[in-house]
């Protein structure tokens, strides 16, 4: 643990003092990560309405071109850490450079992606700053807060806005501590137009490694790269879901889920084929906990949709014998769902922009028919 003084106490610390909302950029490929664009997006946000700056923040060894990508998509200020001890992704050495950083320049909130890599830097460093941390964030606001145990009214408070199980969201504010720590879900905002004229009005500021010398008692000895998944729900203009329901007809008889999965593939198929529209298949929690036999090796955990999953926000969400619990539906953020089950109170009907209930077996080959006979996207 670091020795240096934590960036807040448990004393009532000057907010006034703390500016700027900074979020932790990564990449994929030589370029920030799409979820990073995301991130951007959601920090803009936030920056606009509290009045301050969007500062993104970039730790790692050769970042040639990132800082520049950073700007273009929404950053005001970068700031950049290129050592080659930063190569490896060093958890400790990282946590060190971000607290040493916190130190000297106060930001009003850091907010990290709610990746694997980002949860575990943002509940280190929300401990290292003695401040608090909301995690699987979808949404950010800007309130003034009314504290009842203080009775003190606290300006302009980030509110973390995060998928409840109990309801649709909850609001969590962290205001008599900075920065205010948080991280945000992948797919909760979609990235800002890229603008290469903001380069003109933005600043770069290369940082020194703090304490280069320092040793860890971990020492990371080689890096392996996960394959990746063939499956992008996050980024797909159309998403197919499957649920516990394809196991069933309408009438109680069993059916065979490969059937379900190939009028999903086919319907998949057709609409990327006649508009160009990105199209993939999820499957509910349900489903993939159910491990069916014959779903083995098709769908899996990176097929998960809703907030234990994956959160979308496609133009349109078909839903195919999923019944739509709390959870599965607050993972779902699409502008318009079609969601076709037998059973007339399923939730998912009444979040459904058009709702069909039936069967599905006997519905996805009339709609697939329907769309074959439409025009082909010109």
């Amino acid at each position: 643990m670091s020795t240096a003084a934590p960036a807040t106490t448990s004393a009532k610390v000057n907010l006034a003092e703390y500016r700027d909302v900074w979020v932790f950029l990564q990449r994929s490929d030589g370029r920030l990560s799409n979820d990073s664009l995301e991130l951007l997006a959601a920090g803009r946000k936030v920056a606009d309405q509290v009045g301050q700056k969007l500062v993104g923040l970039l730790l790692g060894s050769n970042l040639r071109g990132l800082p520049e990508e950073a700007i273009d998509y929404g950053a005001d200020v970068v700031l950049a850490v290129d050592d080659p001890a930063l190569r490896t992704f060093h958890t400790m050495r990282i946590i060190d450079t971000l607290e040493s950083m916190i130190l000297k320049r106060k930001p009003y909130a850091i907010i990290f992606l709610a990746t694997e890599f980002g949860r575990e830097l943002a509940a280190r460093l929300a401990y290292r700053v003695n401040s608090g941390l909301a995690t699987d964030n979808v949404d950010f606001e800007v309130q003034d807060y009314f504290n009842p145990k203080f009775n003190e009214m606290f300006p302009k408070t980030m509110t973390q806005v995060r998928p409840d199980f109990g309801s649709r969201v909850a609001k969590i504010w962290t205001p008599r501590h900075r920065p205010q720590v948080a991280t945000l879900k992948p797919g909760s905002f979609p990235p800002l137009q890229r603008d290469p004229s903001r380069r003109a009005r933005s600043k770069i500021e290369k940082l020194p490694l703090p304490r280069p010398g320092k040793s860890y008692a971990l020492t990371v000895k080689e890096l392996v790269d996960l394959p990746k998944s063939n499956v992008d729900l996050e980024h797909a203009s159309v998403v197919i879901g499957l649920g516990l329901g394809i196991l069933r007809g309408a009438d109680g008889s069993p059916r065979n889920p490969i059937e379900a999965y190939k009028l999903a593939t086919e319907l998949k198929e057709l609409i990327e084929r006649k508009w160009g529209l990105k199209t993939e298949i999820g499957a509910s929690r349900g489903l993939v906990m159910a491990n069916v036999r014959a779903l083995e090796g098709i769908i899996n955990r990176d097929h998960e949709l809703g907030q234990t999953g994956t959160l979308i926000s496609p133009d349109l969400y078909i839903a195919l014998g999923v019944s739509g619990s709390a959870p599965h539906r607050a993972g779902i953020r699409a502008k318009k769902i079609l969601a076709v089950n037998p059973d007339a109170n399923a939730p998912i009907l009444l979040a459904a922009t058009y709702s069909v209930v039936g069967d599905l077996y006997e519905f996805v080959p009339k709609l697939i028919d329907t769309l074959e006979a439409l025009p082909d996207k010109d």
